[in-house]
């Protein structure tokens, strides 16, 4: 069984760590904005898990099998490293930019907010609910969620016993 690799392994890479966390974003908003008598975790928990599978499948669909885990992983967090120094600058500037750039920024992370600030409400973990932490926090769990999904394709086996392509 052949594994479809696509060419330029590492662009996919990057332009699914853009666009994918934004149109999540823009789907919890349109959803929110449309059903506002739901409760926000009603609506955003589940986006947030399915939001998580389709980076998982990214990751795993758009990886080179002969290239590192680690490295792939950065690669698609690499947008999200630009968007959390921009968040990060807006924190510290005490200032929020309601330009374009300002506001891609911090819809970029609403995806897996929303799950984070849900479990620890959920455990009470109240004083954790601090923005500068869960932003650093979501960036860390995308790229766990890159990195197992890229490292689980890389140590797969096939039906069969057949190796990846890589392997062989």
């Amino acid at each position: 069984m052949k594994v479809k690799v696509f060419k330029h392994s590492t662009l996919w890479l990057i332009l699914a760590g853009v666009f994918v966390p934004l149109l999540c974003s823009l789907l919890l908003s349109l959803l929110v904005y449309r059903f506002p008598k739901i409760s926000v975790p009603v609506v955003a928990v589940p986006l947030s898990i399915v939001f998580l599978l389709i980076w998982a499948c990214c990751a795993l669909f758009l990886s080179d099998p002969g290239k590192g885990a680690v490295t792939q992983s950065l690669l698609m967090c690499a947008p999200g490293l630009v968007m959390l120094c921009l968040v990060l600058i807006q924190e510290v500037l005490g200032r929020y930019w309601f330009s374009f750039v300002g506001v891609l920024s911090q819809d970029y992370f609403t995806p897996v907010l929303s799950l984070i600030a849900s479990v620890f409400r959920l455990f009470k973990l109240y004083f954790l609910l601090n923005l500068p932490f869960l932003y650093v926090l979501s960036l860390l769990i995308m790229f766990a969620v890159s990195f197992f999904s890229v490292r689980g394709r890389k140590g797969a086996r096939f039906p069969g016993g057949e190796t990846p392509p890589s392997e062989a």
